[in-house]
């Protein structure tokens, strides 16, 4: 059995690992995942051609794809790649990520198919003399998109429902990540956050919701935005909060003499410039912040490897704080565009969930 991954890029193997040679070729893939994704994994040659070979002459183009085939025999095996008289099909033992995916949004599997959509469709994968094949990339990629964040949508009402507030805040933070500029979804998000007692969190967001707005577009976020900002501000916050659970090393009253200590976890900075192409300076300011806080006497600081492995759980603070045992929580993010740079940061106290402290700081050129 072979997998053809399409979600978050392309890729072609089985158990003993990717595929590579002649039949991996960008052309050869591309004709997989177009039979692939056809409703009955067939479709005629000339519809084959129109799509990957639109440049050359019909002779030309049919010894192309009848090569691609023969290529995709000789690796996969006789029966993946069928010829049926002018139509090509796609055998039963090659498998895909988008039909898992889909299979559990038919099943009501919300939990699975999120975890089973691990980016856009063919991400980073182009044909530049295909303009047929990227338009259907392109219709395909926005229609699973949909699919994901109406299944992330609907996963939060049910973990709302159910009473798991963090669950419903997770949710909502992955579809403020797909679509960062609808307002309504940071609405969502702001009030879930609210809701699992993540105030400050809500706060934030609103405010980086409102910058990347006013920077990307030059524009103001709804009013709705404003309105719920002023509504979470004047809001008494909630006079008790659920009691977390007690860990193993907790004592007999319920106080850990671990983190009854000055400590703080440093979560991965985002990287939210527009092509998202400075991660390494992002991990590279982490860490530099890492090292210097583990040199303050008496703070413990937990590890770079506990951290990252956080990246993307999308706990809130509160998880962050039970996860690894701190008191506080120091999150940011980068953004660098041209010759501006931006690092904004806060410091967030588990127990409450508000702020304690936070900053802005600008660089221009160089």
């Amino acid at each position: 059995m072979f997998t053809l991954r399409l979600l978050g890029g392309l890729l072609l193997g089985n158990e003993a690992g990717p595929l590579t040679g002649r039949a991996a070729q960008k052309r050869r893939l591309a004709l997989l995942s177009v039979l692939a994704m056809a409703p009955t994994r067939v479709l005629s040659r000339d519809k084959l051609i129109g799509l990957l070979w639109p440049e050359s002459d019909t002779e030309q183009a049919r010894h192309l794809l009848s090569v691609a085939l023969y290529e995709l025999r000789k690796a996969l095996g006789e029966d993946l790649v069928l010829s049926r008289g002018d139509d090509v099909a796609l055998g039963d033992g090659l498998r895909t990520d988008v039909r898992s995916f889909e299979e559990a949004l038919a099943e009501g599997a919300l939990e699975r198919a999120v975890e089973l959509y691990a980016g856009p469709f063919l991400d980073g994968f182009y044909l530049s003399d295909a303009p047929e094949f990227e338009r259907w990339v392109d219709s395909e990629r926005d229609r699973l998109a949909r699919r994901y964040q109406g299944a992330l949508e609907k996963l939060a009402e049910e973990r709302t429902a159910s009473g798991d507030l963090r669950g419903a805040a997770d949710a909502w933070r992955k579809l403020a990540t797909v679509d960062p500029f609808n307002s309504r979804i940071a609405c969502g998000l702001m009030e879930a956050l609210a809701a699992a007692g993540d105030r400050a969190g809500a706060l934030q967001h609103a405010r980086t919701h409102e910058a990347l707005l006013r920077e990307e577009f030059g524009v103001e976020a709804d009013p709705e935005i404003a309105a719920l900002t002023t509504r979470l501000r004047e809001e008494p916050p909630a006079e008790s909060r659920r009691p977390r659970a007690a860990t193993p090393a907790e004592s007999a009253d319920g106080v850990d003499p671990v983190s009854a200590a000055p400590s703080i976890a440093v979560l991965p900075f985002a990287d939210v410039s527009p092509a998202r192409d400075n991660q390494y300076f992002s991990d590279g300011l982490t860490e530099e912040i890492l090292n210097a806080l583990s040199r303050v006497p008496g703070l413990r600081v937990a590890g770079r490897t506990s951290t990252f492995a956080l990246r993307d759980r999308g706990l809130d603070v509160r998880g962050v704080g039970d996860a690894l045992r701190v008191r506080t929580v120091l999150e940011g993010s980068v953004r660098k565009a041209g010759d501006r740079l931006r690092i904004t940061t806060s410091l967030v106290d588990v127990a409450s969930g508000y702020t304690l402290w936070g900053e802005t700081y600008d660089r221009e050129g160089g």
